[in-house]
């Protein structure tokens, strides 16, 4: 447990902030989550002017302006808002804070427990799984990206969380594989609400599945359902949004790169 604590710490302690540089990965997730609780909307078209940067941002054929990333962390920090907003602390600053602990960090830190746990199909002994579990949480960008109010690390952990449950449900070592099947559904259309790159992971997670469990009808069927409720939230976002549940922010991206790429990446 003292590794654990110590972790926290660390990850809790640390918050890198600068006014002036209001990040474009992070202020129109910020300004959606804002927006969503104080109008009842999610864009962006009165707050252009607390940005700095406008890459991270998508002109809807609505005439709308966007985030061009998927919302899920800005729905995460919602709960977080409402309660910034009753204590009166609303500035930038407390807000940033608050998303980034209550959406990333603790997330990221929940993870690292089944992680540790995890690594021991690989080595029973300590001091390596120990040395394992530092160099992840310590030494890679999961503490970089587990700081910020950015999709990349929440994203990771669900997709984790997603891989781990059907490694177990592969190898039969529980009494539900349904409920694993619909675990693994669900972490993974969640975290594709996080960060659309995360469907390479999902992709992957699948085929395993599709090649390694035992009952592969019943496992498919209980994955879907697993996966439609975030699927569909998505879907409805990029339908009021875009105008087509199959166009994302990059179709629209005020930036030309992102247009030009499968789901934000390329080259």
């Amino acid at each position: 447990p003292w590794v654990f604590m110590l972790l926290a710490v660390v990850y809790l302690y640390a918050f890198p902030y600068f006014d002036a540089l209001r990040s474009a990965a992070e202020m129109p997730r910020i300004l959606t989550t804002q927006e969503i609780v104080d109008h009842g909307r999610m864009s962006l078209d009165t707050r252009l002017g607390d940005m700095g940067s406008r890459n991270d941002l998508s002109s809807a054929p609505n005439g709308h302006k966007y985030a061009n990333k998927p919302p899920g962390p800005s729905f995460l920090a919602v709960p977080a808002y409402w309660i910034c907003k009753q204590l009166g602390m609303t500035s930038l600053r407390a807000c940033t804070w608050a998303f980034r602990v209550s959406a990333v960090t603790l997330p990221s830190l929940l993870f690292l427990p089944l992680f540790y746990r995890f690594t021991r199909r690989f080595s029973a002994h300590e001091g390596t799984r120990r040395t394992v579990l530092l160099a992840y949480a310590l030494g890679s960008p999961a503490l970089v990206y587990g700081i910020l109010f950015m999709s990349h690390q929440i994203s990771a952990a669900l997709a984790g969380i997603a891989f781990m449950a059907a490694v177990t449900l592969v190898r039969k070592e529980q009494h539900r594989p349904a409920r694993h099947a619909a675990l693994v559904g669900l972490c993974a259309g969640l975290a594709l609400m996080m960060d659309y790159q995360s469907f390479i992971a999902s992709f992957f997670i699948a085929v395993y599945l599709l090649v390694k469990a035992r009952h592969k009808l019943r496992t498919v069927v209980a994955g879907l359902v697993g996966a439609l409720p975030p699927t569909l939230v998505l879907l409805l976002y990029h339908q009021h949004a875009y105008g087509s549940p199959w166009k994302t922010g990059y179709s629209f991206a005020d930036d030309p790169h992102p247009r030009q790429s499968f789901g934000g990446m390329a080259g």
